[in-house]
C-alpha cells in the first residue's frame, strides 16, 4: 500500500505494519488494523479514517470547529456548525453549490436526496463524480470491472513453495490452478514428496514442434493431449482417483485443461504408485525438488497465477464445469487448501488455515523474498470470477494470536452482528443472513489483525449507517445502543451509559466514557 504525497509515493510497508509514518505537512500515517488507515495532523486535529475493501475505499474525514480552514467550508470539510444535515449544499437541479450564499435548503444533504438526486444510481457519471478513477496504475494489472478474482501474482523466473502439506489424506483429491501464460514452458503446478509429481508446459516435436501439456514424474515425461494458450486464463485441473485396493497405492490421473469456460480433457493414466501422499511440498509455477533429484524442465514459468485449490475428494467433470469461473468461500465443503493471492507480503495465506504463517506447521505458500531476479510481483486480477453478495465475507480472513483469543472474537463478534439480545441486531434483521455475515466477517478481521475487540467499532458503524439509510422502519441510528462496546475506541455522537447524550466534537481523552468534553 502507498500513499501519493504532493506528487510523490510514500511507501506504507508490508500489510501486517502497525507503525506511524511522517508523511510530510506535519501529517502522519497509522494503520489501526489490517484494513484501516488512520492520517491525522496535531497540529489542528484534522483526522481522516481510510477503511480498505478490496479495491475500494470508505473514508470518514473530521476537521474541528477551531480549525481556521473548515470555517465557511462545505462539501466533503463540512460547515463546521455542528450539523451533518447541511454539510452539501446543492441547486435545485441537485449539482453543487459553489457559491455558499445562494441554498437551496430542500436539496441539501439527506438520506432521500443522497438516493434519489446525489446517487440514484452507484454507476455516477464521470463527469458528476467527486473522484477520479485511474486503472493500472505502475502496470498492476487492475482494469474496469466487476470480477471478484481481487489479486494475482506474476511469475517470471521463481515460484513459490509451501512447507509440507498435511491438509488432505492418502485419498482421492483434486487440485485446481488458474493461469495467465505470457510464454510457453515451464513447470506450471507440481508435487514433492519421494519423487516429484509436475505439469509442465513442453515442446513435443512429431515432425512439426508443438508445445502440450506434459505429466512429469521424476524425469520420465508424458506427452498430453492437452495444450494451454497464451494471454488467457487457463484453468489446470488435476485430479488423483485413488485406488480401492487396501494397501496398494495404486490410482488413476486425470488431467483437464479450460480456456475461456470451454473444459478439454480429460487425459488419463493410470499409476501403480501413490502421487500425493500427505506432506510433500507444493510448487506453483516451479518445480518442487525431492530426494529422487529429479531437476525438471529448464524453462521456467512466464505469467500470471490466481487461484489455488485443493479438494479432498475428486471432482466430477460436471463439477469442474460448475467451478469454473465461480467464486467460492473458503468454507466450501470439500476444500483442504485454497490460496487466492488477494494479501501482499511475503506469504500467500492458505484460507483453510489459522495457522500463523511464521510457524512451521503452517501451510502458507513462501515467497522467494532473496530471488536475484524475476521475484513475483503482485497484481491486480482480470480472473473472470463471479461473486455473489452472499459470497462477500470472503474479503475477510483472519489469523488470530492464540486459539483463547479467535473464541473471544467469535463470541465477540457473533453476538454484535448474528445473535438477537442487541438492539442493533433486533433493529437490522430485516436486512437478511448475507448482510449480517458480511459484517460479522470485518468485524472477525479488525479484531484478529489488531489484536483487540474494540477495533471492531468501524465494522459496526458501518453496519448501523447501512441499516439506518436501508430500512424506512429503523428510526433511530441503530449502532447508537453500542456506545460503550468499544471503549476505550472513540465513538461517534453519543455517550454516557444510556447512550442517550450528543456530542458532536467529543475530546476521546478522557479515561472515562460517563464525561463528554466539547471542543469549543
Amino acid at each position: 500500500i502507498v500513499l501519493w504525497v504532493n506528487d510523490a509515493l510514500v511507501n506504507l510497508g508490508p500489510q501486517g505494519q502497525m507503525g506511524v509514518i511522517n508523511i510530510g505537512f506535519g501529517f502522519v500515517c497509522q494503520r489501526m488494523a489490517t484494513n484501516i488507515l488512520t492520517v491525522r495532523r496535531a497540529a489542528d486535529g484534522i483526522e481522516m479514517n481510510i477503511r480498505i475493501l478490496g479495491r475500494h475505499l470508505a473514508v470518514q474525514m473530521t476537521v474541528p470547529s477551531s480549525t481556521n480552514g473548515c470555517k465557511g467550508s462545505i462539501g466533503l470539510l463540512s460547515s463546521c456548525d455542528g450539523d451533518p444535515r447541511n454539510d452539501f449544499q446543492v441547486n435545485n437541479e441537485g449539482y453543487f453549490l459553489q457559491d455558499t450564499s445562494t441554498v437551496d435548503v430542500s436539496r441539501q444533504l439527506s438520506q432521500q436526496n443522497i438516493h434519489s438526486i446525489f446517487a440514484a444510481s452507484w454507476a455516477v457519471p464521470s463527469s458528476q463524480s467527486l473522484f477520479t478513477a485511474m486503472y493500472n496504475y505502475a502496470g498492476l494489472g487492475e482494469v474496469n470491472t466487476a470480477y471478484a478474482s481481487g489479486g494475482a501474482l506474476r511469475l517470471s523466473g521463481v515460484g513459490l513453495l509451501s512447507r509440507p502439506l498435511f491438509t488432505f489424506t492418502d485419498s482421492s483429491i483434486t487440485m485446481q490452478i488458474s493461469y495467465k501464460p505470457s510464454a510457453n514452458g515451464g513447470t506450471i503446478l507440481s508435487y514433492a514428496t519421494s519423487e516429484t509429481f509436475g505439469i509442465v508446459d513442453a515442446e513435443q516435436c512429431s515432425g512439426a514442434c508443438t508445445y502440450r501439456l506434459h505429466i512429469a514424474v521424476g524425469n520420465t515425461l508424458t506427452a498430453t493431449d492437452l495444450s494451454v494458450t497464451l494471454g488467457q486464463w487457463n484453468q489446470l485441473t488435476i485430479v488423483w482417483q485413488r485406488g480401492s485396493v487396501v494397501n496398494a497405492p495404486s490410482g488413476n490421473l486425470d488431467i483437464y485443461n479450460s480456456v475461456n469456460g470451454v473444459l478439454s480433457g480429460p487425459f488419463s493414466r493410470p499409476y501403480t504408485t501413490s502421487l500425493f501422499l500427505p506432506g510433500g511440498t507444493l510448487g506453483v509455477g516451479q518445480w518442487a525438488l525431492s530426494p529422487s533429484g529429479a531437476v525438471g524442465p529448464s524453462t521456467t514459468f512466464a505469467g500470471l497465477v490466481d487461484e489455488v485449490r485443493i479438494w479432498s475428494y475428486e471432482l466430477a467433470p460436471a463439477d469442474i464445469a460448475a467451478y469454473t469461473g465461480a467464486f467460492v468461500l473458503p468454507t466450501t465443503a470439500g476444500l483442504a487448501s485454497y490460496w487466492n493471492f488477494d494479501g501482499e507480503g511475503i506469504y500467500i495465506v492458505d484460507l483453510e488455515s489459522s495457522i500463523s504463517c511464521a510457524l512451521s506447521t503452517s501451510t502458507c505458500l513462501l515467497m522467494p523474498v532473496n530471488a536475484l531476479f524475476g521475484k513475483p510481483v503482485f497484481v491486480f486480477s482480470d480472473l473472470p470470477l463471479s461473486r455473489s453478495l452472499s459470497l462477500a465475507m470472503s474479503f475477510y480472513q483472519a489469523t488470530y494470536q492464540s486459539l483463547d483469543f479467535r473464541t473471544s472474537a467469535e463470541t465477540f463478534c457473533s453476538a454484535l452482528f448474528l445473535g438477537s439480545a442487541r438492539p442493533m441486531t433486533s433493529l437490522c434483521r430485516a436486512l437478511g443472513v448475507a448482510m449480517r455475515q458480511y459484517y460479522y466477517g470485518a468485524c472477525l478481521l479488525d479484531a484478529a489483525s489488531s489484536g483487540d475487540t474494540n477495533m471492531a467499532e468501524t465494522a459496526a458503524n458501518a453496519y448501523g449507517d447501512f441499516c439506518d439509510s436501508a430500512l424506512s422502519e429503523v428510526t433511530e441510528w441503530p449502532t447508537r445502543r453500542e456506545c460503550n462496546s468499544f471503549w476505550p475506541q472513540p465513538f461517534p455522537i453519543y455517550y454516557r451509559d444510556t447512550c442517550n447524550d450528543t456530542c458532536y466534537f467529543r475530546d476521546y481523552e478522557k479515561s472515562t466514557n460517563t464525561t463528554c468534553v466539547c471542543q469549543a
